[in-house]
Parts: structure tokens; C-alpha cells; sequence
């Protein structure tokens, strides 16, 4: 996970530092030999690189990444279309190992069902989002509006919860893999204030339903 040293970030600067450490743990996961840095005991049995996933914003942190061959994350706080220009610059870098964004699921019978358990804990998310940095900046951008959210749909929209009925999660899902071009995707199901019965069921409706449409 890297520290932003991007306009997100106010305070502590510390990118050079981070690469520097992914460098010499990127050393350590492939057993390189080098001055000052001693081999692990016991030494890995193949290259362990594959399982680092960065997390990063400033431009010479994702260009490390690339070089690297480690894996690259998106996450779940920002727009699919802005975190595409992450993904883009990560593989214009020569980027190798693998993208994945998550995005927050809730999946019921009916978008009607889903909606009744998505639209307390979708408030409470706003309430806290709303004046952190990504979405600030996204409203200066112009990808949100300044008013505040108009209805339920546009509420979930604007805190990429995807929650509806299985055809509407899965149509969903898709719209953020193209705008991201991930090649993975985390799902949150335990969104805090859903109730755990509705947890428990968007998961084996995620399982049973969605996922057959996504692979199709």
C-alpha cells in the first residue's frame, strides 16, 4: 500500500520512501542478491512477487509498480472512469502483473429489495465520504454535482454502491470493469448498517446469479 504524495495527499510526503522499501521487498520475494541485503531463511521457493498488490497515485510510485512486475489496485473510493487513468498509466509504464478495483454489492430478489436495506447504510457512507478528498475532488472535476444526492439512484451512483436485483448488479459490475479495464474485482458485501440476513442472501444470489452473467 503506498502513501499518496499526489494533490490527495496534505502531509507527509513519503514516496521515495515507500519505493525504496517496494524495491528491497520486491528483492527479498525473488531471492535477489544484493549489498546490505541478506537473503531470507529460509529463502523462497519461487518468486513471491506475484502476491504484492501496490496501491498508489503519485506517478513515479505506479511507473515502480510497473517496473517491478508487481500487481496493481484501484480500490473502491473513486469513480471507475477516473481510476482508469491509473490502470492506463500503469500499463503504458509497461505495467505486466494484474489490475483489480472492489466496488460495495448488495444483491436481492428485486432492485425494490435491495434498495430497502441499501438506502440507510448508502446515507451513512455519503454522510462520511462526502468531505473526504476523493469525492471533493470529484465534485471539482465536475464528475458530481455540488447539490446533494436527488434520490436513492442517484445516491448509489455517486458512492459506487452497485445493489439491485442480480441482472442490475451484474450490469452494473460490467459498466465499472469497462470504464476501469481491471482484470479483477473485489466485491464488499458486508456494507456496515446492511443487515446481516440480507448479507447472507446477497451473497448466494452474488454466487448463484450474478457471477454466471458476469462470466457470460
Amino acid at each position: 500500500m503506498g502513501v499518496r504524495t499526489d494533490p490527495l495527499a496534505e502531509k507527509h510526503d513519503r514516496g521515495s520512501l515507500f519505493r525504496d522499501q517496494l524495491e528491497e521487498l520486491s528483492g527479498y520475494l525473488r531471492s535477489e542478491i544484493s549489498a546490505g541485503r541478506p537473503l531470507l531463511t529460509p529463502a523462497p521457493e519461487r518468486d513471491l512477487s506475484s502476491v504484492v498488490w501496490v496501491a498508489a497515485r503519485e506517478p513515479e510510485s505506479i511507473d515502480a509498480a510497473a517496473r517491478l512486475g508487481l500487481n496493481f489496485v484501484v480500490g473502491q473510493a473513486e469513480h471507475g472512469v477516473q481510476q482508469r487513468h491509473y490502470v492506463d498509466h500503469f500499463r503504458a509504464a509497461g505495467g505486466t502483473g494484474q489490475t483489480k478495483g472492489a466496488r460495495m454489492v448488495l444483491v436481492a430478489n428485486t432492485d425494490a429489495e435491495a434498495h430497502v436495506h441499501a438506502a440507510a447504510p448508502a446515507w451513512r457512507t455519503f454522510n462520511q465520504m462526502k468531505n473526504g478528498r476523493y469525492y471533493q475532488l470529484a465534485v471539482e472535476q465536475g464528475r458530481i454535482p455540488t447539490s446533494e444526492p436527488t434520490d436513492l439512484t442517484d445516491l448509489l451512483q455517486r458512492i459506487e454502491f452497485v445493489a439491485g436485483s442480480p441482472e442490475s448488479v451484474a450490469a452494473g459490475l460490467r459498466r465499472y470493469l469497462s470504464d476501469t479495464a481491471v482484470d479483477r474485482l473485489d466485491i464488499m458485501v458486508h456494507v456496515p448498517g446492511v443487515p446481516h440476513s440480507a448479507v447472507q442472501r446477497s451473497m448466494r444470489l452474488f454466487a448463484r446469479d450474478v457471477a454466471p452473467l458476469l462470466a457470460a
